[in-house]
């Protein structure tokens, strides 16, 4: 096994270890507070990028 491999697998147990922290902290939180309260709204409105211009002649 490389080298790179070993670190990849070492990163993505770390990013695991990372998120179930983040997760249970998120939890804990909830629980304090009642976890009960409206979550934000986010809404995706698609590309806003003009399409309509046209590419340079060369």
């Amino acid at each position: 096994m490389s080298v790179s491999r070993k670190d990849d697998r070492h990163n993505e147990d770390l990013v695991d270890e990372i998120a179930d922290s983040f997760t249970k902290a998120v939890r804990a939180k909830q629980a304090e507070t009642g976890g009960d309260e409206p979550k934000p709204a986010f809404v995706i409105t698609g590309d806003q990028r003009d399409q309509d211009r046209k590419r340079r002649s060369r």
